[in-house]
C-alpha cells in the first residue's frame, strides 16, 4: 500500500446562497458512479493544499466561473475532511452547467425533502445550526 492510501481525502465544498437565504444545489446525473440523482454542494476532491484555489477551480469546472468565497468550517468524517466555503449568487443566468444534471435554489424549509450526498447533508446540518 502507498502512503496516500492512509491519508484522509481532502474535499472542498461551497455553500452558495442568494439574498433570500436560499441554497443553490447541484443535482448529480443519474449515471453518476457514486451518488446518482442526489443533490450536492459544488466542489470535489482537492488536488492541492491550497483549498481556496481548489474550490475556485471546482466552481469553474462545475458552473463556468468562480465566485468570491469565504472559508466557513471543516467537517471531519468517514476518513475525509470537507473544507466548506460560502459564496453568494443571485443571478442564475451567469451559470453554465458543466457537471451534474442541473441546479436549483431551495429555501431552508425545503431541504428536509431532498436526498443529499452524505457530505452535503453533514455540511448543511453544521451550517444551519
Amino acid at each position: 500500500m502507498k502512503m496516500k492510501d492512509f491519508e484522509q481525502k481532502q474535499i472542498v465544498g461551497c455553500i452558495i446562497t442568494n439574498d433570500k437565504g436560499e441554497f443553490l444545489l447541484q443535482k448529480k446525473t443519474l449515471n453518476h458512479p457514486l451518488f446518482p440523482g442526489l443533490w450536492s454542494l459544488f466542489g470535489g476532491e482537492a488536488e492541492s493544499d491550497d483549498f481556496v484555489k481548489e474550490i475556485k477551480r471546482e466552481l469553474i469546472e462545475e458552473i463556468g466561473f468562480s465566485l468570491p468565497v469565504k472559508f466557513c468550517f471543516d467537517v471531519n468524517w468517514n476518513n475525509q475532511v470537507d473544507h466548506i466555503f460560502r459564496a453568494k449568487l443571485n443571478d442564475l443566468s451567469k451559470i453554465s452547467i458543466r457537471e451534474g444534471a442541473g441546479v436549483s435554489f431551495f429555501a431552508k424549509k425545503e431541504l428536509k425533502n431532498l436526498k443529499f450526498i452524505p457530505g452535503t447533508k453533514k455540511a448543511l446540518e453544521v451550517f444551519n445550526k
